[in-house]
């Protein structure tokens, strides 16, 4: 990993890094590590663009009741806790790192020590939804805390990745109703629900796509200064299109 320069304030009491040293915290507008990098760009690709309902192919019971909890959680989530520990390994200081990240985002920071005390509750008195939990509270803080650095690289990346999965997400939309065919339609474990002909698209359910469709909107109407002005009107009537055919009241 590339040595992060320049001097920063210190997350944690001298010694910690070893030889007496203090870690310098990360700072805003470095560049992180190529594996950190591309692995935060592949959470976001993962989250957008894999439903149970692809999961369910390879043997995932994601959106299910029954099954094994460890596949109650997406595997975006998995990549990014895994992005998490490498990262705050190879900083040479993980308790520096977490302290430094969480001392630049505290509002994430508390809703992850929230829901990571939620989860301890629940595990305790044994009651279901441990995993939606982590899927919903904890990795959102999580990601957001490892956005603290900056890395405009990455967030390039990442707006490209979005800009491509949505695009994609409402050209299927309009195939699958143009077809009368699901794609990838939703699953309770493994049962079809296909009485219900709106579109699925990536994201397996209509209200889940109308939902995140309309940020969408709202963001390239608000954003996307990168963009030129036909290109996102041109998105921006694509992806409004796409939401007559999700039909999801979720949207307003």
């Amino acid at each position: 990993m590339a040595a992060i320069r320049g001097a920063a304030r210190s997350a944690t009491p001298a010694g910690w890094a070893g030889q007496g040293q203090v870690a310098a915290a990360p700072r805003a507008g470095n560049s992180l590590d190529w594996v950190t990098g591309y692995g935060l760009v592949a959470v976001v690709a993962l989250l957008f663009s894999i439903s149970g309902g692809m999961l369910w192919l390879v043997g995932y019971n994601y959106d299910g009741l029954t099954g094994n909890p460890a596949t109650k959680i997406h595997p975006s989530t998995y990549l990014l806790v895994l992005m998490f520990a490498w990262r705050a390994c190879t900083f040479g200081n993980p308790v520096g790192y977490t302290l430094a990240i969480a001392d630049r985002r505290p509002a994430s920071a508390l809703l992850a020590v929230m829901s990571i005390m939620l989860l301890v509750v629940v595990i305790v008195r044994q009651r279901p939804g441990m995993a939606g939990m982590i899927d919903t509270f904890v990795a959102p803080a999580l990601l957001v805390m490892m956005l603290a650095e900056d890395d405009e690289r990455t967030f390039a990346r990442m707006r490209t990745v979005v800009h491509a999965v949505m695009t994609v997400n409402a050209l299927l939309a309009l195939f699958e109703f143009a077809t009368k065919t699901l794609v990838f339609p939703y699953r309770l474990d493994g049962e079809v629900f296909m009485n219900d002909l709106r579109s699925t698209a990536l994201q397996g359910h209509p209200l889940s796509n109308a939902t995140i469709t309309a940020i969408y909107v709202l963001a390239l109407l608000s954003g996307s200064r990168s963009l030129s002005m036909p290109m996102r009107l041109g998105l921006v009537g694509l992806q409004c299109a796409a939401l007559v055919v999700f039909g999801g009241r979720s949207a307003m």
